[in-house]
């Protein structure tokens, strides 16, 4: 197993409609379904208007 990188980032919403349930279920989905196909696990948070992730990567994954 190779070296373990660790991306931390925090972005704020900017959706003027605001979150509801649906939006950050697919939000989560899409991230699920790239993280997973780039090998790449964290974590998600959102609240009060903020996303925290954190992402943990064994290689930098390239640029579609």
């Amino acid at each position: 197993m190779g070296q373990i990188h660790y991306v931390t980032y925090v972005s704020r919403m900017t959706l003027k409609a605001g979150m509801t349930p649906r939006t950050l279920s697919d939000i989560m989905a899409v991230a699920q379904r790239e993280n997973s196909a780039h090998q790449i696990t964290g974590f998600l948070c959102f609240g009060n208007g903020y996303f925290f992730s954190i992402l943990e990567l064994t290689h930098y994954p390239k640029k579609a």
